[in-house]
Order: C-alpha cells, then structure tokens, then sequence
C-alpha cells in the first residue's frame, strides 16, 4: 500500500536506521500491518486480514505476509503491466472516469483472454484483437453519423460505407394522415406502404416503405 496513508504510524514509513531484510508488524482487530525493508531506501508496506500472527521464513528471512503476497499477487502485477502497454486511459480531473478509464482496459484484457480459450487455434497478437474490437463497438455509431449532411469530405468518404442506403419516395402519393398513428397526431406524410398503400410516416416506415403492420406479417410468412 501506498506510504501517504495517515493512518500508518511513522515507524513503518522511515527505513533510517533500519537494517536491510528487517520488518516491523503490528496488529489491531482482525488486521496485520508490516513493513519490510527491501533496501536501503526503500521498504514495502502490507495490510493483511488474513494473517493473525506474522511469521519471518527462515530461509529467505521475509516476512510470511511478503511472502504470501509475491507468490499469489503476480496475477495483479501482469494486469497493470498489460493496461499500461495498451491503455485508454487520458487526462482527466474526474474520479469517475479514471475509473471508468480503468474498467475498459481490464475487460479489454478479460475479452482477449476469453478469445484465446475459445479459438485455441488463432494466435491473434492483443494489439490487433484490441483494434477490431474498437472497430466493432464504434460501427453503430459510425452508421448514425454518416446520415449527418455537411461533414468534412474526408469523413464523408471514410463513412461511405455504413451509410444506409437512401429510401425513394413516392411524390405521386396523396398526402395524409399516418393510419397508424392517427389524425389526432397531425402527422401528414405522402409516404405510402408499397404494399396496402397506406399512407405512413417515418416512425413506422421500413426500409422499403412499408408500413410496421405488412413488415411483421412478412416476417410471420417467411
């Protein structure tokens, strides 16, 4: 644990006068805190709730709390070693997106490694897998924005390819009412449904102008 804690008395902060290997415990409820010096400036402090007693190895002369730590806690060093390489984390005086910052490079992780189990036959590098799952997760949005008109034309281009194909209208259709909204919404359209003809407005028009009614018996059929 971090040394700027109030809470830790100033005994375990200091490694002056302290011999290199040595270690200080102390113990209040259901917790242990040591500290142990590792070299001449610096030493490592550790709260534990597992440990009642602390127990120095006699081979290694370390604590039993360091020792437990370095032999379970790799998996936590591996983590913060992979979310720096590959990080989405930026500047930002927020708490809540720093957390947020943190919770998407660790399920970037826990993606990849789900990945990996179940295609034991690809060795996809996590730099790649990373891309395409960013890729995947923005095409919804990149669909609605490409329906924006007046964007610059290197956007334009680049999003040519989610945007929805353009729907023609029937200027021959008689204007209306939407049937399936009523008069009572005042919605006039001279959109009609290709198939009872019908006049429709944009909230219940399908891709192919057809009302929402006609759409779901299609479905049924088919």
């Amino acid at each position: 644990m971090k040394r700027n804690k109030r809470e830790i008395p100033p005994e375990f902060i200091s490694e002056k006068n302290r011999q290199v290997g040595s270690s200080l415990s102390g113990f209040q409820n259901d917790m242990s805190l040591t500290s142990y010096v590792t070299t001449k400036k610096k030493c490592v402090i550790i709260l534990s709730t597992m440990h009642d007693t602390v127990v120095i190895d006699p081979d290694t002369h370390k604590p039993e709390t360091i020792m437990d730590y370095n032999s379970t806690k790799g998996g936590v060093d591996s983590v913060d070693q992979m979310c720096s390489t590959y990080s989405t984390s930026r500047k930002t005086r927020r708490w809540t997106m720093t957390v947020f910052f943190r919770i998407l490079d660790i399920a970037g992780i826990n993606f990849y490694k789900i990945y990996l189990a179940n295609n034991l036959e690809n060795n996809i590098r996590r730099t790649e897998y990373l891309k395409t799952l960013a890729i995947s997760l923005m095409q919804e949005h990149w669909r609605e924005r490409a329906q924006i008109w007046g964007l610059p034309k290197d956007v334009l281009t680049f999003l040519s390819d989610y945007k929805k194909p353009t729907v023609e209208i029937n200027k021959d259709t008689r204007k209306g009412y939407c049937y399936l909204c009523g008069s009572h919404k005042n919605n006039r359209t001279n959109t009609a449904c290709e198939k009872c003809h019908k006049n429709v407005c944009k909230n219940h028009r399908q891709q192919r102008i057809e009302c929402s009614r006609c759409f779901e018996d299609e479905d049924l059929s088919s």
